[in-house]
């Protein structure tokens, strides 16, 4: 969120999701809500989300993937792992596409 001074503020997911319902917004669901243990424990929760129907689409497609986000952080932290499924159709689609990848182009911006 950015105040009236042009400070951006990270709030919370929890006052995120109740801004969201204030608004009558949509917001991604909060599948879980953990303390980080280890890199296995993290790998095994992501991974019973990501081989199912995308629940966001009425199962209407493959999930794309699952989003991990940090709150204990003064910056806005998450990290992100796609589905197999999703990873070979979006390989196809790059094969084939004139688009470049919005998520890969931001990266290489922020990198540069």
């Amino acid at each position: 969120m950015t105040n009236d001074d042009g400070i951006t503020i990270e709030i919370p997911t929890e006052e995120t999701i109740k801004w969201c319902d204030r608004l009558g917004c949509e917001y991604v669901p909060l599948l879980e809500k953990f303390l980080y243990t280890t890199w296995e424990d993290l790998n095994d929760r992501c991974a019973q989300y990501l081989d199912v129907p995308e629940p966001l689409a009425n199962g209407s497609h493959v999930t794309e993937g699952v989003v991990v986000r940090i709150d204990n952080r003064s910056k806005f932290t998450a990290y992100k792992t796609k589905s197999f499924a999703f990873k070979v159709l979006e390989g196809i689609i790059k094969d084939t596409a004139n688009a470049p990848d919005i998520e890969e182009s931001e990266e290489l911006i922020n990198v540069g």
